[in-house]
């Protein structure tokens, strides 16, 4: 039916408005997801609650595929409209203190920003189209001729996902042309190709929006070389080199992102930044420290899980390209989780050390 005081009326559950900006059906889902995650998060902070592994889980299963319903169709021009939800989103599941680095936190946590997963919708429902039966192909092909922007670009994704099946190292200078019949049989795709070229389109707009930062961060760095890495391997992100399946707990988890994107005040840099204190490691109190200091030169808190990260890693400066780009059996991945584990643990006898100090003062 038609609501009358917004002009709308539903299709398919999708709310059209009268310019067609289906801003109100964005604002609607908006508010429906954030109602939903609330309730799932509601007994979950930085210690207790769901870990990471039954949080990306819950997104998937009940979030994503209600937000990400009929995509193609409203989301692209409404996508800053759920920039913020999607940033309390990552924010509740790291479990950060501050705003952690991005993309690194994604990959991390093997969810693709909604840009990506919007483009690769897209591709899937338009390669349907483009192989299911003369009428919808010749409604695909119709609309190639349309000037609307939105269409340009939905159809652009589709162009660029035949232009990576025929050669991706040249996927910028290819031209596809959708009449021909042998570009069409090219939009055919296996499960595996969609995983492969999500990782490509991923990756490559993490490359291009890092190498427009002039000057980049010292994790914008490694983020390039994680990202080199992996492309070098073929990595795909899967539950095989997941980090959160090893049954750790909230608390741990919140530690264990702690270690890897390092904007947390049990490291002295960000204490520098946040608070004004000088940037000290908490058990040595040498300068500079650091996720790395801490995990493998540190002296004051080796113990045999330092001996047996170390030992896993064949280059301290990029111990965590091969955390994150690892198989969960080649060990690596666990000899990293045990090493923070640790730390954690001595991070909290400091803490209580302390608030026995300044109870004594009271006293």
């Amino acid at each position: 039916g038609i609501n009358a005081e917004y002009g709308s009326t539903k299709v398919l559950g999708i709310t059209l408005d009268e310019d067609l900006s289906f801003q109100f059906h964005a604002i609607r889902k908006l508010n429906e997801c954030r109602k939903k995650w609330g309730l799932i998060t509601k007994s979950t902070n930085r210690n207790h609650g769901l870990n990471v592994k039954s949080l990306t889980t819950l997104l998937k299963a009940v979030i994503l595929t209600k937000l990400m319903y009929g995509a193609p169709l409203w989301l692209g021009g409404n996508l800053d409209i759920l920039k913020g939800f999607w940033n309390s989103i990552i924010m509740k599941i790291t479990g950060a203190m501050f705003n952690p680095h991005r993309d690194l936190t994604e990959i991390t946590l093997h969810l693709p920003p909604l840009e990506v997963q919007l483009e690769i919708l897209t591709v899937k429902f338009l390669a349907k189209c483009l192989t299911a039966n003369d009428y919808m192909k010749s409604i695909l092909l119709q609309a190639e001729g349309s000037l609307q922007k939105q269409l340009q670009d939905q159809l652009s994704a589709l162009k660029k996902f035949i232009a990576w099946k025929k050669d991706s190292a040249r996927i910028r200078s290819r031209q596809v042309d959708l009449l021909e019949p042998s570009e069409q049989v090219l939009a055919i795709y296996s499960k595996t190709e969609i995983k492969e070229f999500k990782m490509f389109t991923w990756t490559q707009r993490i490359i291009n929006r890092t190498q427009l930062k002039k000057p980049g961060s010292e994790t914008d760095e490694m983020v390039l070389k994680l990202i080199t890495s992996m492309q070098n391997q073929n990595l795909i992100l899967d539950k095989n080199n997941f980090l959160f399946n090893h049954g750790t707990t909230k608390a741990e988890d919140s530690y264990i992102l702690d270690y890897i994107h390092g904007n947390s005040l049990i490291f002295g840099k960000t204490r520098a930044t946040h608070l004004d204190e000088e940037n000290k490691c908490y058990f040595c109190q040498e300068k500079y420290d650091s996720q790395q200091h801490q995990l493998l030169d540190c002296k004051e808190v080796e113990d045999n899980s330092h001996r047996e990260f170390e030992s896993c890693i064949r280059d301290k400066k990029n111990y965590l390209l091969e955390v994150l780009s690892s198989d969960r059996k080649e060990g690596k991945q666990t000899a990293f989780i045990e090493r923070v584990k640790f730390l954690k643990g001595q991070h909290e006898f400091l803490i209580e050390e302390k608030q026995k100090k300044s109870e004594l003062r009271l006293y």
